[in-house]
């Protein structure tokens, strides 16, 4: 709906758009950008489908949302970011929901000045409203982070998301090669507060041989689990 996103100081624009309501309806070069352009996501193809039994009960429902090649570009400056996603909670209320919503061969973009970061991710989930949040219950789901090689694989869990803020709840996947299980939430405002609890199982102490862990533990391989804490001003790990 394009006036709740104007009234939210977000613009959305499609280059093409093919099909009829009663089929399958084809986007090509959407653009979704808030006031400062600081967030713009572009996807260069897209394809939908209505969900007319939720429809005719008042929710926005699609019966499937898939997004390819779709480019996330996140820009910040020297004063704090402010992601705020604020069209997210209106969406929420209208009940939004795809049965089958997906991301594939997509990336985002963070620059800072004349530094960039580059990630790719993909992703399989049902997409339901929850209490004034988006709720993903992911199916499958990719991230690569090109400058330190970091691989993440999710197999299961759930990620909520609001305007300012966004939660995990029992995600369990891989991150490079270790099994992995994260609850917790972060900010997307200005505030960055963190609060995380990271489950790592099987961890092999020989793939860190300069803390020779395995001499001081006296085993090859331990699980560990991990609470995070943090705001703008402090950490706190335990």
């Amino acid at each position: 709906n394009e006036s709740l996103l104007v009234d939210s100081g977000w613009d959305l624009s499609v280059g093409n758009l093919k099909g009829q309501l009663t089929s399958d309806i084809l986007l090509e070069n959407l653009y979704l950008r808030n006031s400062d352009r600081s967030i713009v996501f572009f996807c260069e193809t897209g394809d939908l489908n209505l969900d007319f039994t939720q429809i005719a009960s008042g929710n926005w429902a699609l019966s499937r949302l898939s997004l390819d090649n779709m480019l996330v570009t996140l820009k910040e400056d020297e004063s704090a970011s402010d992601y705020s996603i604020e069209f997210i909670e209106q969406l929420s209320r209208n009940g939004l929901r795809v049965k089958e919503f997906s991301v594939n061969r997509s990336s985002i973009l963070i620059k800072d000045g004349l530094t960039e970061k580059l990630y790719s991710f993909d992703l399989a989930a049902l997409l339901q409203s929850d209490d004034n949040m988006l709720s993903m219950t992911i199916e499958s789901g990719t991230f690569q982070d090109f400058q330190t090689g970091t691989e993440v694989s999710v197999y299961s869990g759930e990620a909520r998301m609001g305007a300012t803020i966004v939660k995990a709840n029992a995600m369990v996947g891989t991150i490079n090669g270790y099994q992995v299980m994260l609850t917790g939430s972060t900010s997307i405002n200005q505030e960055k507060n963190v609060s995380l609890q990271i489950a790592v199982n099987h961890l092999f102490l020989e793939d860190f041989p300069s803390l020779r862990l395995v001499d001081l533990l006296s085993t090859e391989m331990v699980n560990v689990e991990l609470e995070l804490e943090s705001d703008e001003t402090s950490a706190y790990v335990e």
